[in-house]
C-alpha cells in the first residue's frame, strides 16, 4: 500500500470515529473538533511518512500537586528535585488522560480538585498530547510506550524511597490502557482490558453502571461522585449478562465499591444501578429474592440472544 493509501486510510477512519466519540463531549465545539481532527490527521501523515525523532521524555510528561502545592510542578524521569517537588510521605496518583486529549482540560481540573478535597495526596497529571492526538490506531499504538515511560517514573520514585504499595493508576479511556501497561511493565498484570472507558484504579475488575453509554464524560462523572466517601457506588458481582443482574438473581453475591475505595485485589465482573442526576448512587435493596417469573423471562432472554429470534 502507498503513503498516499495509508494516509487515506487514517482520515477516513478519524473522522469516522470523531463523528461518533468527540460529538459527546460537550467541552468540544464543532471547530475544536475540525481543528482536532486535522491535527491528528496530518501528525498520523508524518507518522507514517518518517519516523518521530522526538525524544519519548519530551512527548510523555508529569505534573504533580497536592494540597500544599496545588499549581502544576512539572518533574521528570529522574529529577534530581524530585523529593523538592513529590510529598514521598504521601500516597500518590496518576491520573492518564485518553485519545485527543491533554492535561489542561477542564475534567482534569475538576478531578484534580475533587481528589484532593477527599484526600491528601500526591496527584501527578501523565500528559502525553502529541501522541494522543493521532489516529485511533496510531494512539492505541502508542499507549504501550507511554505506559513504559510511566513505569520509568515510577520507578525513580521508588529508587528515591516511595513505597509502591501508595501508588495508585487511574486512567480514562486509552489512558486506563496506559495504566495497564505501566502496571504489568512494574511486574502487575494489565488490567486495562475490562473498562477501557471508564476511570477506574488499574484492577482486573470490570465496572458496569447501568446507566453507563459510550459517554466518556460519564465515566467522569461518576468517577468524581465516588471520590466522595459518603456516595459510595455498590457493585455486586455477577458473572454473565446484566439480565441476571437485572431480574436479582445476583443480589446475594458479594459485593465491592466503585473507584478508588475497592479492594485492590478484586476481581471479576460488577454491576451497579445508577440514577440519571448526580450523584448517581442507587444502592438497590439486597434483599429482594428471584421470582419463577425472573427465571422465566431471563430463560427467554436467554434464548432469544442465543438463536436470534424473539418468541
Amino acid at each position: 500500500m502507498s503513503v498516499l493509501n495509508k494516509t487515506y486510510s487514517v482520515i477516513i477512519i478519524g473522522l469516522f470515529v470523531s463523528k461518533i466519540c468527540l460529538s459527546i463531549d460537550p467541552e468540544y465545539s464543532w471547530n475544536n473538533r475540525i481543528n482536532s481532527f486535522l491535527t491528528a490527521s496530518l501528525n498520523s501523515f508524518l507518522s507514517v511518512t518518517k519516523a518521530d525523532e522526538k525524544p519519548l521524555r519530551e512527548d510523555v510528561t508529569f505534573w504533580c500537586v497536592n494540597r500544599q502545592n496545588p499549581e502544576y510542578i512539572q518533574t521528570f524521569v529522574n529529577d534530581e528535585n524530585l523529593t523538592e517537588k513529590i510529598n514521598f510521605n504521601l500516597p500518590v496518583v496518576f491520573l492518564t488522560h485518553g485519545w485527543f486529549d491533554s492535561k489542561n482540560r477542564t475534567w482534569i481540573y475538576q478531578t484534580i480538585e475533587d481528589y484532593l478535597l477527599y484526600q491528601d495526596t500526591n496527584l501527578c497529571v501523565v500528559d502525553w498530547n502529541r501522541l494522543a492526538l493521532q489516529s485511533y490506531a496510531i494512539s492505541a499504538k502508542n499507549t504501550k510506550k507511554v505506559g513504559h515511560q510511566l513505569a520509568r517514573f515510577i520507578k525513580a520514585m521508588e529508587n528515591y524511597g516511595m513505597d509502591l504499595d501508595k501508588v495508585t493508576l487511574v486512567g480514562h479511556s486509552f489512558g486506563s490502557h496506559v495504566s495497564g501497561y505501566a502496571g504489568a511493565a512494574l511486574g502487575g498484570k494489565d488490567g486495562s482490558s475490562p473498562m477501557p472507558g471508564c476511570l477506574i484504579p488499574a484492577a482486573q475488575t470490570g465496572i458496569h453502571p447501568s446507566q453507563f453509554l459510550c459517554s466518556h464524560f460519564k465515566a467522569v462523572e461518576y468517577f468524581r461522585a465516588a471520590l466522595n466517601p459518603e456516595n459510595q457506588f455498590i457493585g455486586t458481582w455477577c458473572d454473565g449478562p446484566y439480565d441476571l443482574y437485572e431480574i436479582g438473581i445476583c443480589d446475594r453475591n458479594p459485593v465491592e465499591k466503585f473507584g478508588i475505595y475497592a479492594k485492590r485485589r478484586t476481581f471479576g465482573r460488577f454491576y451497579l444501578s445508577t440514577s440519571e442526576d448526580f450523584p448517581f448512587t442507587l444502592n438497590r435493596s439486597r434483599k429482594r429474592r428471584t421470582t419463577i417469573e425472573d427465571v422465566q423471562r431471563y430463560k427467554l432472554r436467554l434464548f432469544n440472544f442465543i438463536f436470534g429470534v424473539q418468541l
